[in-house]
């Protein structure tokens, strides 16, 4: 399932949202973004370098729950190419636990018509 749709140089956000567990519980989210070989689902690309995303926590609202934003800025998408890629989180706590996202947001990169 292809969680969203972003174009070729321009931002991609993407909400982590904490579905359990409490988020000051954590010490560091790192996300990456990776390339899928496939066309329809996601299958990593090992010859793709995966891209950083920039973290930012978020508090709770009346409409959304606390986590975390991901953000790739226009600057590093205007070099991507079109197709499907992955993104996956990993949250270490700050007794030292380690999880990584359960499952794999997949997102769709479309070429722009603008230069």
């Amino acid at each position: 399932m292809i969680l969203d749709t972003f174009r070729v140089g321009e931002d991609f956000a993407i909400a982590l949202d904490a579905i359990e567990g409490e988020v000051s519980d954590i010490e560091t989210v790192t996300a990456y973004l990776a390339k899928s070989t496939s066309k329809s689902s996601f299958k990593k690309d090992p010859s793709f370098t995966e891209i950083e995303l920039v973290v930012s926590s978020r508090a709770a609202t009346e409409t959304h729950a606390a986590g975390w934003n991901l953000m790739l800025p226009a600057a590093q998408s205007a070099v991507l190419d079109p197709g499907l890629y992955g993104i996956d989180a990993k949250l270490v706590s700050f007794a030292g636990t380690i999880d990584i996202t359960d499952t794999t947001a997949v997102i769709k990169v479309t070429e722009s018509a603008m230069a």
